[in-house]
């Protein structure tokens, strides 16, 4: 789902990351107007939000679609905050965990999730009943993949991604059936509905994204650029959580073409910052 987008993006964020703080002080020149490269930077926000106006989001979006933009701006946010970061073993204390069992706490719950939605699903399909209580020990799968916590920051990071856009997947397809308000278990603690766990995944990324960026801070200080790149993240999150609730071809077309000017103007910004340094 927006693989490529998605990639092309990173890719443009990243070569930002290679900058100093300093070149932000640097001339960069947009039209006939004389600028600074900070400012270049965030022309990067404004192409994104222009991107907006291109999806036709006059009609209501699907339940699904809405619930599912929030989380995926969420992990949009986690992207913006670790790329450019390689070191994800350290804690920033006795006790607390480091970033990579963070991040192995999340793609273990995503994935759950993902495997949760599913199974509500093949009990549609199969015109069954879908229970209160939830699935029976014995019908969770052992996982046969790579463990979660496995590999570099950016593969742990696509792992959550595939495990994401399979739960949003699966919720569309609950959405179609009218399934949505079935009463199910969360935690095996709280009746909730199915409605309930799309809030809940946006909320538990916005929760441990806040602790991975405690953990970071605690361990050294972040750069301006960083800050930035994160802001840019951010809003190609919300782009990319709107597209949803669109037709799949026009979000493919919108989404691509942002990624194709975000590449270019980023490449333009970084090389008048290094012209100049």
């Amino acid at each position: 789902m927006f693989e490529l987008p998605r990639e092309r993006v990173e890719a443009a964020f990243r070569g930002l990351l290679e900058l100093p703080d300093a070149a932000l002080e640097r001339p960069w020149r947009w039209r006939s107007s004389e600028q600074d490269v900070r400012y270049g930077l965030y022309r990067l926000h404004e192409v994104i939000g222009e991107s907006r106006s291109e999806l036709d989001l006059d009609a209501m979006p699907a339940a699904w679609s809405s619930m599912a933009a929030q989380a995926t701006a969420a992990r949009w946010d986690l992207h913006g905050l670790l790329l450019g970061v390689t070191d994800i073993e350290q804690a920033p204390a006795a006790g607390e965990w480091s970033v990579r069992e963070t991040l192995s706490h999340l793609a273990a719950a995503q994935r759950n999730w993902e495997w949760l939605a599913g199974w509500w699903l093949a009990r549609a399909r199969a015109g069954e009943p879908i229970p209160l209580e939830g699935p029976r020990p014995e019908e969770r799968p052992a996982w046969l993949g790579p463990r979660d916590a496995d590999g570099t920051p950016d593969e742990i990071r696509r792992r959550i991604d595939r495990y994401a856009d399979g739960s949003i997947a699966h919720l569309a397809e609950l959405d179609r059936r009218g399934l949505l308000d079935t009463p199910v278990m969360w935690s095996r603690t709280a009746e909730v509905t199915i409605r309930f766990y799309p809030y809940r995944w946006a909320a538990h990324l916005r929760e441990h994204t806040q602790q991975i960026d405690r953990a970071l801070l605690a361990l050294g200080p972040r750069s301006e650029l960083e800050r930035v790149v994160r802001i840019l993240a951010a809003a190609y999150g919300e782009l990319e959580g709107a597209a949803l609730g669109v037709a799949e071809s026009v979000a493919t077309e919108v989404l691509g073409t942002t990624a194709e000017s975000v590449a270019r103007h980023a490449d333009e910004v970084r090389q008048a910052a290094l012209a100049s340094a």
